[in-house]
Formats: C-alpha cells, structure tokens, sequence
C-alpha cells in the first residue's frame, strides 16, 4: 500500500537496471538522459543485481522502492529474452509499466487487456521516448492517469501476483491437458482411419 500513495510523485518515468543484457538499453539511457520536456530519471549499471554483495543489493532495492513511489511510468525495456521482470514489479508497485519489447507475449494476453493498464514502446522508437511521454501525458487526463494506476495494481492482485499463482497454474494445467486429450483423440482417429484402410486393401 506505500507505493500506491501518489502524493509525493515528481517523475514522469524512470529506469534503473543492468546495461549489459541487450544494446537498447544503453539507448533507452542515452535518450532519457537528453530529454528535456518531461521529468525522468534514470541509473544504469554494468554488473546484474545478484552479482553484487547482501548489502549493496538490498540499499539498491530500497533505492529502487523510493524512485517507484515517486514516479507515474517506469521504462520496461526486454533483456537478453523478449520479457522483463521491470514490467510485474510496475504493476506489483501500482505504477504504468512502458513495455519495450517488439515480439514479448505476456500472460493471459487472451483475458487481460493490458492497454488499461500500461504503454508499449516499439524498440525503434527508443530515441523518441521524451516526445512518446510528452505526447502521452499531455493528452491523458490525470483521472485516466489515476485509474491506470489502480487497474495496474488490481491486474497484479488479481492475476498476475503471488495470490493468483496457484489458480494461473492450474488452469495452464487444465488447458494442457484438455488440448493433449484433443490431441489423442485426433490421433485414434487417423489410426482407425489407417486401419480400415489397411483392412480394405489386398493381401
């Protein structure tokens, strides 16, 4: 419930992360460290999170925490994979995740609409994120802004959290099984097919 107070918000973005999983993360730095017509911050680093000491990584999540409640949208650039942990810890914080990844597909993508609650970025658009945000929050009423906030926050709760992961998992599970039955039954009946077949024809 901290990070869901808003009444100390002065970024209009921020990213913190490691710079050496893919190119377009140095890009994304560089070009919120030029931009001029929205509030951003950003940090990033050269060694991952879990290579640092018990001490150091635990003052930069409490860092991390502090720029969440401060913020409104936090950058999501991919990684090494399509997806980013950045992008949960958003909605976890009640904050507008900006995905950046071109061929990501989340989760429940068939029952969440995710435009409620975040943006996404093409990677080619990377140099433009100042004139993407400064677009974005002009034209987006602070009641919108609000609303995305929470609805982010309740997609995390609801179906993406820790609560829900026992439900997510035994429905994938179900899903499963129901389309190998499918699969099976498709199979027995091109063996019986192939049986008469082979019953029909001459000896």
């Amino acid at each position: 419930t901290e990070l869901l107070d808003y009444s100390e918000v002065v970024y209009n973005t921020i990213f913190a992360g490691f710079l050496g999983s893919w190119p377009g993360r140095v890009d994304l730095i560089r070009a919120l460290t030029q931009t001029r017509n929205v509030n951003c911050w950003s940090k990033g680093v050269g060694r991952y999170h879990h290579h640092l000491s018990p001490e150091k990584r635990a003052e930069d999540l409490q860092a991390y925490r502090e720029k969440l409640r401060r913020t409104i949208t936090v950058c999501c650039p991919r990684g090494a994979g399509l997806n980013s942990i950045r992008f949960f810890e958003t909605l976890a914080a009640g904050r507008i995740p900006i995905l950046i990844s071109d061929d990501c597909v989340l989760p429940l993508e068939d029952q969440l609409d995710y435009s409620a609650f975040s943006l996404r970025l093409p990677e080619a658009r990377i140099p433009e994120i100042g004139a993407f945000l400064a677009d974005w929050f002009g034209k987006t009423p602070a009641d919108k802004i609000a609303r995305m906030c929470a609805a982010a926050r309740q997609a995390w709760e609801e179906h993406l959290g820790p609560a829900a992961q026992e439900r997510l998992v035994v429905n994938a599970l179900h899903r499963i099984k129901n389309s190998n039955y499918q699969l099976n039954v498709a199979q027995m009946d091109d063996v019986e097919l192939l049986w008469r077949a082979t019953r029909k024809s001459p000896k």
